[in-house]
């Protein structure tokens, strides 16, 4: 108990938490020399850009819609995962719902965003968009690489949860007991969430700025509207509902977001959310709630 004692106060005293690490990773992707020159490049490109002003518009928003699902999932995978360790703390040991969690956020849903992002998206951009921006797509996509690492570590640590005699690393001296044992795999499941979320934002966030204005300025209407179908279709029927259903829970009180995805999608799919969401996404998800 004075082990599990000591360890919870170092957590909350942030020497077990990400913190130092996590300010580091978003100061770097915050870099006040590579956002000028992205704002630059991107201002170029913008006065280049062959759609007229008016007629600019953004309309590839379901990846938009998905990325910011995986976002949301992952700090309701870190809620829950504190929650177990709580409970933990106060003596409840039961069996963890992180690796059902980890399923459906990572293995079901991140995964497909960042495949759609390494086989489709990428690839169409760097055909349909000038070749300046080619340095950017390369540093996003290696941040996409970064973030899959982190992804699958955390799904390595998660292991031990399904099978504990699959932990790849003894507890430490000082923690003797299950219960240490599974507290300190609850707290490197926090930390690479927390690097995951940080990791994750900045990325997002870089897009946004950059290819969003840009794919407006180059890409018309109809062409994106393409691209959109051919994502779908490669996502299946099945799990094209799932996302879709994340996508309206992602934008769910972002009146803007809300305004476009109700232009956006059709209505038939927009009346049928309501099933799809108790009979096909709640299965997968219940666990993050």
């Amino acid at each position: 108990m004075a082990s599990l004692l000591l360890r919870s106060a170092s957590f909350a005293l942030g020497t077990k938490t990400t913190r130092p690490w996590m300010s580091a990773v978003r100061d770097a992707l915050a870099s006040p020399q590579r956002a000028l020159q992205s704002q630059a490049l991107v201002q170029s490109l913008l006065d280049k850009g062959p759609v007229p002003g008016p007629q600019r518009e953004f309309l590839i928003n379901g990846w938009r819609w998905h990325s910011r699902s995986v976002l949301r999932d992952v700090r309701r995978f870190k809620e829950v995962a504190k929650r177990e360790r709580r409970e933990l703390m106060t003596g409840v040991e039961g069996p963890s719902r992180l690796p059902a969690c980890y399923d459906f956020f990572w293995s079901f849903s991140w995964v497909a965003l960042l495949k759609i992002e390494s086989d489709i998206f990428y690839p169409f951009l760097r055909k349909t968009l000038p070749k300046d921006l080619r340095p950017v797509l390369d540093d996003l996509e290696e941040q996409g690489r970064q973030v899959a690492t982190l992804g699958q570590r955390l799904g390595l640590v998660l292991q031990a949860f399904r099978d504990p005699s699959s932990s790849p690393s003894s507890p430490p001296p000082s923690l003797p007991s299950s219960s240490s044992s599974h507290l300190a795999r609850l707290d490197d499941a926090l930390a690479l969430a927390g690097e995951l979320e940080v990791r994750a934002e900045g990325l997002i966030d870089q897009q946004e700025e950059v290819l969003v204005p840009v794919v407006a300025a180059y890409l018309t209407g109809r062409e994106q509207k393409k691209f959109n179908n051919k994502v779908i279709a490669s996502l299946g029927i099945f799990n094209s509902r799932v996302h879709l259903v994340s996508m309206a829970e992602a934008v769910r009180g972002d009146a803007v977001e809300e305004m476009k995805f109700k232009g956006q999608i059709p209505g038939i799919a927009q009346a049928l959310l309501g099933r799809w969401r108790e009979r096909l996404y709640r299965p997968l998800a219940v666990c993050l709630e």
